[in-house]
């Protein structure tokens, strides 16, 4: 917090998940909310403007209004942070505080998971028109594993390549046919990443924007939402808001399927390298599934 000009009054934890989160309490009054990164970089060192750059954006042209970033002393969106008590250097950005519950504890109601929906609509018609983020800002979803992490999939079960090769059929037809419609994506949009306030959904953590197709940006939000209601009533909910202002990207069952199966694959990739040598509940899920799929 030396690097802004804000006199602190409280610092208190707020989240700790992949990344830590802490609240800052200044003493003019004003909230803010503090991301401490994690030792993995998994996205371009670009990043750290485009999160400012395309919230702006937004907030001026739209009324979705994000968290914005409060920049250093020297205008600097992040700064990178080393001490002896820390294994690695972080990266850190300062955000303006919301209050509110994440949509993942209001995941009863259909009306906000419609809200919900109709904001990531909003999100895509803003950015198929946005100029402000170059495509070589940020990672392009053109492949499975595009984090930027080692691919380890073959390290732990020929299923999983197997399972990517099946993925990446649907990526590259995607990709060949339709490369002109990418364009910038939030990249994790799902429950945990949603605040509501005042009845609005309020999408944060901009930090895994990527270049991409926004059926891919679906497929990654009905990942979430499959788990967490397997019914299918909340992923139901979701198109129904979508559609209020955007034609749902992801009508192809087949494709829906391989695209979702893409990113759990992602998702396990970031596992095997955060947690070497650990299975999880996520992976052993999916390799039941990628067996059924393959017929194996």
């Amino acid at each position: 917090m030396a690097h802004h000009d804000v006199e602190v009054a409280r610092v208190r934890l707020a989240a700790q998940a992949f990344n830590t989160t802490f609240r800052i309490d200044a003493s003019d009054g004003r909230r803010y909310a503090l991301r401490i990164g994690t030792p993995w970089h998994l996205n371009t060192d670009g990043i750290a403007e485009v999160e400012p750059v395309w919230a702006t954006a937004l907030a001026a042209d739209t009324r979705v209004v994000p968290p914005q970033v409060r920049r250093t002393r020297e205008g600097a969106a992040s700064v990178t942070v080393a001490d002896e008590a820390v294994p690695t250097p972080r990266s850190c950005v300062l955000f303006t505080w919301q209050e509110g519950p994440t949509l993942h504890a209001r995941l009863r109601d259909p009306d906000l998971l419609a809200a919900a929906g109709e904001t990531l609509a909003v999100l895509h018609a803003h950015a198929a028109a946005f100029g402000g983020v170059r495509p070589d800002q940020v990672l392009h979803a053109d492949r499975v594993c595009y984090f930027r992490l080692r691919d380890l999939l073959a390290s732990r079960d020929v299923l999983f390549v197997e399972g990517a090769a099946w993925a990446h059929e649907a990526l590259d037809r995607l990709w060949d046919e339709h490369g002109h419609d990418a364009h910038l994506l939030h990249g994790d949009y799902h429950p945990r990443n949603l605040l509501i306030r005042h009845g609005r959904v309020v999408p944060i953590d901009f930090q895994d924007a990527v270049w991409g197709h926004e059926a891919q940006d679906v497929a990654i939000t009905l990942v979430m939402l499959d788990h967490d209601d397997p019914s299918g009533g909340a992923a139901a909910a979701l198109r129904r808001g979508y559609e209020r202002r955007r034609t749902w990207p992801l009508h192809d069952p087949g494709l829906r399927l391989r695209l979702t199966v893409a990113r759990r694959l992602q998702i396990a990739n970031l596992q095997f390298n955060v947690r070497p040598g650990v299975t999880t509940p996520f992976v052993d899920d999916l390799a039941r599934d990628l067996r059924r799929l393959l017929g194996r």
